[in-house]
């Protein structure tokens, strides 16, 4: 069947009160999307950015971030969930530094896990 014989379909069914005009414009542009992009394949709007793609790369970007400037007193550790060892690196800075660093080289070496278990990459 073809678009304007569905058109003609539609506008009788808004005359005999069976659809309403909200609907039958709804129906009309899908109608005439579809018609039109039927050629055109059908593409996702993807970011841009590989972080975007992968939820899991996102939060490891976000704990690089935070790990960074805020990591001297544990804010990377609440962020994942590790509230004991964030206070006492709260407290400590860092256990003087040294939870810290060991932490930088896990996240960059993907052996830092969240609270649950799971990993970040």
């Amino acid at each position: 069947m073809n678009l304007e014989n569905e058109l003609q379909k539609l506008k009788e069914l808004v005359e005999k009160d069976l659809i309403t005009q909200e609907d039958y414009d709804k129906k009309k542009d899908e109608l005439l999307n579809t018609s039109n992009d039927s050629n055109i394949p059908e593409t996702k709007n993807e970011p841009k950015s590989v972080i975007g793609k992968n939820p899991r790369r996102k939060k490891i970007v976000t704990l690089i971030l935070v790990i960074g400037p805020w990591g001297g007193i544990g804010f990377h550790r609440f962020y994942t969930g590790h509230y004991n060892t964030g206070i006492l690196m709260l407290f400590t800075f860092g256990v003087f530094g040294v939870m810290w660093i060991m932490d930088i080289f896990r996240v960059l070496t993907d052996n830092f896990q969240d609270a649950d278990g799971n990993e970040l990459i």
